[in-house]
């Protein structure tokens, strides 16, 4: 069984629902820490949604993060195999998002 803890994804944010991580086939991941940062200047929401098995839930909806502002999550979530982490904002190019954890295989 190989571990291997680095950056699963690193994105900018658009105004369409875009998937920023997949888990690989024949792969578990552990999301140990997510970070997002607001680039604009202004105060801007974003969503994030976590797909297990065709159930979709949200993890964020509509989170606000201020102008030059980030917010960030430490913790555990494990993910299977085919597992999509995804995001969308409220406007283009407002956030930058950033995924880091440990693939199983």
């Amino acid at each position: 069984m190989a571990e291997a803890y680095k950056r699963l994804s690193a994105q900018t944010v658009g105004v369409t629902k875009t998937v920023a991580y997949t888990v690989p086939a024949s792969t578990s991941a552990i999301i140990k820490h997510m970070r997002i940062v607001n680039i604009l200047a202004t105060s801007q929401t974003i969503t994030i949604w976590h797909n297990a098995t065709a159930v979709e839930m949200r993890l964020l909806k509509d989170a606000p993060i201020d102008g030059g502002g980030f917010s960030e999550w430490d913790g555990t979530m494990c993910l299977a195999t085919g597992d999509t982490l995804s995001t969308q904002a409220n406007i283009a190019a407002a956030f930058e998002f950033t995924l880091y954890g440990i693939e199983v295989t």
